[in-house]
């Protein structure tokens, strides 16, 4: 199955708006990563630095200075991963009130519903070959569905996120186990350039 998507990537001939740099591909490569943690890895490089040399940065600016240092590639990477990580944990509610689909503060500030990372998210998504994917076009269709409503700091539409947030787990496992792949696929094909 793995074979026959890295297969259905080589030989579509596309190419993809937003590819690995040679700088986060090195990185990947020198931490000798093991083949089903390439998308954690990637993650991981992100969460040093901010633990390490960024602590004040909120979420969005350490996003920012990552894709600076590396590239959209490694956002997307961080961007799918964190929202992965935050619905499979608490659900869509969780995702927007940690901040992670806004990007400023945690989950003690006020978010905006306008959810920018999010949409940023969608847009480096429809960048990647994913978008040729079914199981990528299922989530993606997730993605864009997803929306806060709220009056005065009330979500309003919990119903609709909890709906949301049963589609996603249906799709989640398979759908990390694909962004795997594909972040790997990607860092080893590029390599080879």
């Amino acid at each position: 199955y793995t074979f026959q998507r890295t297969t259905f990537w080589a030989n579509k001939g596309i190419t993809m708006n937003i590819v690995p740099s040679k700088k986060l591909i090195d990185k990947l490569l020198y931490m000798e990563v093991d083949d089903n943690d390439f998308h954690q890895a990637t993650l991981n490089i992100m969460y040093q630095e901010w633990q390490t040399n960024y602590i004040g940065y909120t979420y969005k600016e350490i996003l920012d200075w990552f894709e600076d240092t590396y590239d959209s590639f490694a956002k997307f990477a961080v961007l799918i991963g964190k929202y992965n990580q935050q619905v499979c944990n608490g659900g869509h509610i969780q995702y927007f009130d940690n901040g992670y689909a806004n990007g400023d503060g945690g989950c003690f500030y006020k978010h905006s519903s306008s959810i920018p990372l999010h949409n940023e998210l969608i847009k480096l998504f429809e960048k990647t070959e994913l978008k040729e994917d079914e199981l990528s076009l299922k989530v993606l269709k997730i993605l864009k569905k997803f929306e806060i409503e709220e009056e005065d700091d009330e979500i309003l539409n919990y119903d609709y996120l909890r709906a949301l947030d049963s589609e996603y787990y249906k799709l989640c496992n398979e759908f990390m186990e694909l962004i795997n792949d594909y972040i790997k696929h990607k860092i080893i094909g590029e390599s080879k350039c």
